[in-house]
C-alpha cells in the first residue's frame, strides 16, 4: 500500500524536479503547473519531515507553486497556512478481484470541433467539481488528449484515461459522466472498463477520490477497489 501512495503521488515526467530529504525519509517532487507533490516513509520522524520542507520553502524550491499533495499524517503536522485544503483517498483495485469481460465498448473520440467542445466541457467540469479549481485551456487540454489518443468516451456519456505508472500500476484518471447520464450505471462501466484494460495488461489499476466527494467514494468501493491511505492537498 505503501508503493501505491507513492505511485499516485509521482509521475515523473522529463520536466520533475526531485529533492530528498537527507535520511531519505522524504521526498519532494515539483512538475510545471502541479501542486509539489510530497512522499514520506511510513513512520518517519515528522520533525525531521518538517524541517525537510520549511529547508525547501525558505531555499525557493516551493515558490511559484499552487499547492501541496502529500500523506494526511505528515501535512496534518505542518504548520502550513493553505486556502484550502481536502482529504483524497487513494484507491486499488487487489489483483484477486478480476473484471471479466468488457462492460462496455470504449473508443477514442475523433478529433473533430464536435468532440472537442464535448470534451472541453467536460474536462472544465471535472476540474471544477472533483479538483476545486479552473481549468484555464480546456479546449488545448481536449485536443491534446484527443490527438494524442489518451482519452476515452463510453458511447459519448462518459469519459475516462489511463495513466501509466511504475511498480506495475496504472491510474484511472479524469473520469467523468455527463449530468444527464448521471446514475444510469455509465459511470460504473466506464470504471470498470478502464480497469480492465490495466488488468489485461498485467498491471494493478489504482485511482484517486476525494473523499468529501461520497458519490465517487460509494461507487469505487461498491465495485471492489480498496482504499490504500488517504492524502490531503493543500492550495495556497
Amino acid at each position: 500500500m505503501d508503493k501505491i501512495l507513492y505511485n499516485l503521488l509521482f509521475e515523473k515526467t522529463a520536466n520533475s524536479l526531485l529533492f530528498k530529504s537527507k535520511d531519505g525519509c522524504a521526498i519532494l517532487s515539483r512538475n510545471p503547473g502541479k501542486p509539489i507533490c510530497l512522499y514520506v516513509k511510513e513512520g518517519s520522524d515528522i520533525e525531521s519531515v518538517r524541517c525537510f520542507l520549511w529547508r525547501q520553502f525558505n531555499e525557493g524550491q516551493m515558490q511559484e507553486t499552487s499547492g501541496i499533495i502529500g500523506p494526511t499524517w505528515a501535512l496534518s503536522c505542518l504548520p502550513i497556512v493553505a486556502k484550502s485544503n481536502w482529504e483524497i483517498a487513494a484507491f486499488f483495485l487487489p489483483k484477486q478481484k478480476v473484471v471479466l469481460g468488457s462492460v462496455q465498448e470504449l473508443s477514442y473520440p475523433s478529433n473533430t470541433k464536435v468532440n472537442i467542445e464535448m470534451l472541453a466541457k467536460w474536462i472544465k467540469n471535472f476540474y471544477e467539481e472533483a479538483l476545486l479549481h479552473n481549468l484555464e485551456d480546456s479546449v488545448g487540454y481536449a485536443t491534446a488528449l484527443i490527438r494524442a489518443e489518451k482519452i476515452y468516451t463510453l458511447q459519448n456519456h462518459a469519459m475516462g484515461m489511463i495513466i501509466p505508472l511504475s511498480y506495475g500500476m496504472s491510474r484511472l484518471n479524469l473520469i467523468y459522466t455527463a449530468p444527464e447520464y448521471r446514475g444510469q450505471g455509465y459511470g460504473k462501466e466506464i470504471v470498470l472498463s478502464l480497469a480492465k484494460k490495466v488488468q489485461d495488461e498485467g498491471l494493478l489499476p489504482v485511482l484517486y477520490a476525494r473523499v468529501a466527494n461520497k458519490a465517487a467514494m460509494a461507487t469505487y468501493q461498491s465495485l471492489g477497489f480498496v482504499e490504500a491511505g488517504r492524502l490531503t492537498e493543500m492550495r495556497f
